[in-house]
């Protein structure tokens, strides 16, 4: 029964967005430059996936975040779907045509397709695993319908952040629980391949579509973040959405579609941060047409519009609507949240940590190269990177780019946005990770492909151009069924969910046994920020480099700043990495593991469980013969008065 009704739950929320996504379109008469009915229930899919996420902030706030109203959205949005039904019958192909017989190579895609669907399943119905998803993406949305509110969560990077997204993984949570939360994060993982699919095939056949579909639900970031609850596949949905609005909207000069593009573009927006320099990539683009002006504006207030909710948010409770980086950058005074100092700290360990390359025109320039080829390691660009396919395709598509003919079509738009984000992303100052590329990668494919089939097709090059596509798919669909060995194995086994949150969670078994023996009113404050998710008591992340309310950054070495910190905030526990029945094992150089060692020397914080578990290299590296590292967790109790 909790099976159906996840699955239920899942499929009820997807037929809603849809619901809600043709109200919109209605509203802006959208619908009549839609020809192709696959095409029109993916942007349909996609404009509702933003309105629920937006509406959902309210009840938020407001304190009624509860079940009744998750059901109530998804249904309302699914019986507005039934009187419109008739618009998706119109055509089932991408030119509106009748169907045709499916070739050998189509069904080999197909086949491709079927198999990658039912790998990403076995992530599906397994327990959430990521170590983001479980800080954050998944922890939040829980913690929110636990509380029956949204409330401010005063961490940088993980916390006071855009989280409109994060408004659906909490409907999906609330109405079939965990299983209907991980389907959901499937399912809206599939929406990115599929807008692929129906925006090459304005320009391409059926099989080649396919190709470009499957090479990129395959890609190293989509199969890392497409069914966790990473952000960045689920922006790429927004983002295609705003960019077929605005091709659409080219064509038409129709100001509804610009205001369409806008909303998608302020669903990013509403997102994550860098939804920010998207909206100005388009809005430079949407400038450069004829009365750019006017139709700037209309975009520009529609993207506000769609996006502002949680900057304002951010705002009245920081005074910083992208905290903490005007905070940083003005110096603001000290306050509960943030302080100068810590502010210093933070500024540095993200640029020791996430800014591999100085940001010179010759890393502009070689970046691809750098994260394609793995040269620069802590890109990721091997591991969650996005491939080497558009680098195969890339001479060809500049040799058709060089084509008047083909210059003045659509497919400069997407290479356009693309740039302008690329280059203003690069020089930022913000994380150089390749993976925060994905939601843009699709518009580089949807930008080149058609262009280098075009140009295969007139040099005679088709069969080098499929050997390619061939040899991609092969190497991808090997790095998924790597990836998808972890998850096949708890589910052709009799492991338990506790089981394989031991085995793939570090601190895990601590947990949960902190779940079942801490006692009535403890407050648990733990440093392992995967460990959120998990831990179903009050808690509170002391992580040492987002927040500054406990500080315990490897420098802190004031004990009696740390326990006035910790009971402030109610804590009567605390769970710490290392063998504290050894000190030998604790790095004594660590200002902040000295301070701890004092507390415990003088019985401030007494131990009562220690927990062995494991350091994961790579969940996925297991399953070819990787290995972990030994390590351990203690779990004290806070004795005040023994305490500085």
């Amino acid at each position: 029964m909790t099976i159906l009704i996840a699955v239920f739950a899942t499929l009820l929320l997807a037929l809603g967005c849809i619901g809600w996504g043709s109200l919109v379109l209605s509203l802006f008469r959208a619908h009549e430059y839609i020809d192709d009915a696959v095409e029109r229930a993916a942007l349909c899919f996609a404009v509702g996936l933003g309105v629920v996420g937006w509406v959902l902030f309210y009840p938020g706030i407001a304190g009624v975040f509860r079940p009744e109203v998750f059901w109530g959205l998804s249904l309302f949005g699914t019986i507005a779907l039934l009187p419109g039904i008739h618009r998706f019958r119109r055509g089932i192909t991408g030119t509106g045509k009748s169907p045709t017989n499916i070739s050998w190579i189509g069904i080999c895609l197909c086949a491709a397709l079927v198999l990658v669907l039912g790998m990403d399943l076995l992530e599906g119905i397994s327990p959430p695993a990521d170590a983001d998803t479980l800080a954050y993406h998944f922890a939040l949305p829980k913690d929110f319908v636990d509380a029956g509110r949204v409330f401010f969560v005063p961490r940088a990077l993980s916390g006071a952040i855009p989280l409109l997204f994060h408004m659906t993984f909490a409907a999906a949570l609330a109405t079939g629980g965990e299983l209907a939360l991980t389907l959901w994060a499937m399912v809206t993982g599939w929406a990115a391949g599929l807008l692929v699919f129906v925006l090459a095939r304005r320009h391409l056949s059926r099989d080649w579509s396919l190709a470009l579909a499957v090479v990129f639900l395959t890609t190293p970031a989509v199969l890392y973040g497409g069914g966790s609850g990473h952000i960045e596949v689920r922006c790429a949905v927004f983002v295609l959405a705003s960019v077929a609005f605005t091709c659409a909207a080219y064509r038409g000069v129709s100001l509804s579609l610009f205001a369409l593009a806008g909303l998608c573009a302020g669903f990013y927006l509403g997102a994550k941060f860098y939804g920010l320099i998207f909206v100005g990539s388009v809005g430079l683009v949407v400038l450069c047409h004829r009365d750019g002006l006017r139709q700037g504006l209309v975009f520009g207030g529609a993207a506000i519009l769609a996006g502002f909710q949680w900057y304002l948010w951010n705002w009245m409770h920081t005074g910083d609507p992208i905290f903490p980086t005007i905070t940083n950058l003005m110096q603001f005074p000290d306050t509960q949240f943030w302080t100068r100092d810590f502010g210093l700290y933070f500024t540095e360990t993200i640029a020791k940590g996430e800014l591999v390359l100085d940001r010179s025109l010759l890393n502009w320039a070689i970046y691809p190269v750098l994260s394609i080829f793995n040269i620069a390691e802590r890109l990721e660009g091997g591991r969650t990177g996005l491939g080497i396919f558009s680098l195969l395709i890339l001479p060809l598509a500049v040799a058709g780019l060089c084509r008047a003919d083909l210059r003045r079509r659509e497919y400069i738009i997407p290479l356009a946005i693309a740039f302008i984000f690329f280059t203003v992303w690069f020089f930022s100052g913000t994380t150089q990770r390749t993976r925060h590329l994905l939601p843009i990668y699709p518009l580089v494919l949807i930008g080149l492909f058609p262009v280098a089939v075009f140009i295969a097709g007139r040099a005679s090059l088709v069969s080098p151009l499929a050997v390619a596509i061939a040899l991609t798919l092969a190497v991808q669909l090997g790095g998924q069924a790597i990836f998808s060995v972890n998850y096949a194995r708890h589910i052709f086994s009799a492991e338990t969910r506790v089981q394989f949150h031991v085995r793939n969670v570090p601190g895990a078994n601590a947990a949960q046994w902190s779940n079942r023996q801490l006692p009535p009113g403890a407050k648990l404050g733990f440093m392992n920020r995967q460990l959120a998710y998990l831990i179903q008591r009050p808690a509170y992340m002391m992580h040492p480099h987002i927040q500054v309310i406990i500080d315990s950054r490897p420098t802190a070495s004031d004990g009696r700043k740390f326990i006035a910190q910790s009971q402030k905030q109610g804590l009567t526990h605390f769970m710490l990495h290392g063998d504290w029945q050894n000190p030998g094992s604790i790095p004594e150089q660590v200002p902040f593991f000295r301070m701890i060692h004092r507390l415990v020397n003088m019985g401030c914080l007494r131990q009562i469980r220690r927990f062995d578990t494991v350091q994961i290299n790579s969940r996925t590296l297991r399953s070819l013969g990787g290995s972990d590292t030994q390590t351990t967790d203690t779990v004290f109790e806070l004795m005040p008065q023994r305490c500085p």
